[in-house]
């Protein structure tokens, strides 16, 4: 495993971690996206982070050892962090920069000493055979180059019986209400500036993504059993899973 570098942090590297073609768009938003995050949910992301984190939170055993995937900026694994008072947390992420800024907001706002960084691709985690309690994820898989690779991963380095918990923007069942969803997307993305067509991409991803009952589908046929599969409102869904 190498170590990789972004001005005065580094941070553990897979071998076989993600391209720089795959990754480098989240490396060129990050001074955005936490602001952007905002704007495109109509400020409900935190709100959304901390109820999936307390679902998560409930189904946990004592002092678990979570995997944060697609970590971002950390927001989800400070969520969990606050939920759940005795957790360890690995935020895993293909780029540097976030990572970089996460543990930069991370040292600002928590114990430091309850996370480590790593950077890594979800279809290639690093990390031995059932060595976490939990796994959760925040708007990454819909990103993923391949969702089942993701799911096959988690299931791997999860213990029997762990739990993955996942939040995700899913594609609408009706067009009326893909319509009004992309239309909102596309002039929330004004606010990007110079990065608009960053986000026209990731618009795009929600546009192609799988549908809630397409991803339970994907869950099961990896070893995952649903617990929990609930709507946040306006467009936001939640799911629990757990390893056979």
């Amino acid at each position: 495993m190498k170590t990789v570098r972004d001005g005065d942090e580094s941070f553990p590297r897979a071998a076989s971690a993600a391209p720089r073609d795959a990754v480098e768009v989240f490396d060129r938003i990050f001074p955005a996206y936490d602001r952007m995050n905002r704007i495109l949910s109509l400020c409900l992301d935190p709100f959304w982070r901390r109820r999936a984190a307390r679902r998560i939170a409930a189904e946990c055993r004592a002092a678990p050892r979570i995997l944060d995937l697609a970590s971002g900026t950390g927001d989800f694994a400070i969520a969990l962090s606050r939920a759940i008072a005795d957790a360890s947390i690995v935020c895993a992420d293909p780029s540097v920069p976030m990572l970089a800024a996460a543990k930069r907001k991370i040292a600002a706002r928590q114990r430091a000493d309850r996370f480590s960084f790593l950077e890594c691709r979800a279809g290639a985690i690093p990390c031995a055979d059932a060595s976490f309690n939990a796994v959760s994820c925040a708007f990454g898989f819909r990103n993923f180059p391949s969702a089942d690779d993701a799911l096959r991963e988690c299931a791997r380095v999860l213990e029997p019986g762990g739990v993955l918990g996942v939040l995700e923007f899913t594609r609408p069942r009706t067009v009326l209400f893909r319509a009004a969803l992309s239309g909102w997307l596309a002039t929330a993305s004004l606010f990007a500036g110079r990065l608009r067509r960053d986000y026209a991409h990731l618009r795009r991803s929600i546009n192609a993504t799988f549908t809630a009952g397409e991803f339970v589908e994907r869950a099961a046929s990896r070893g995952f059993r649903a617990v929990r599969a609930e709507l946040f409102l306006p467009a936001c869904r939640f799911f629990l899973f757990r390893r056979a």
